[in-house]
């Protein structure tokens, strides 16, 4: 009897170890499980935030195109101004040229 309560006792303590480690294991299993909860959780935070970044890049490529095209528009408008004004310049400094060169010959006849 005196074994039977040795090995009651060794059973008990037995019993204790492992009601200790299936509270450890199910402790481990609850803390991990609230850890990866949480990374998916900020996992899902930054994705959320990549997408935004994303979304607001696309905008930003898509407002720089506009601003590049308005630019060149701005640009060949310019240059159309500044060709028109020269031409214009041209035209009349001919004008003051043939003026100049029949008031020359006008002269010329006068004087013959």
């Amino acid at each position: 009897s005196e074994m039977e309560a040795t090995q009651l006792s060794h059973l008990r303590e037995e019993l204790k170890k492992a009601k200790n480690l299936l509270t450890s294991s199910e402790s481990s299993r609850i803390r991990y499980q609230l850890e990866a909860e949480e990374t998916k959780r900020k996992l899902a935070a930054v994705s959320a935030k990549l997408d935004e970044t994303e979304k607001q890049l696309e905008e930003l490529s898509e407002n720089e195109d506009a601003r590049v095209r308005e630019l060149r528009k701005i640009s060949h408008d310019r240059d159309r101004a500044w060709q028109s004004e020269l031409e214009a310049a041209v035209q009349r400094q001919h004008a003051l040229d043939s003026a100049a060169l029949a008031s020359a010959m006008n002269e010329i006849n006068k004087l013959r």
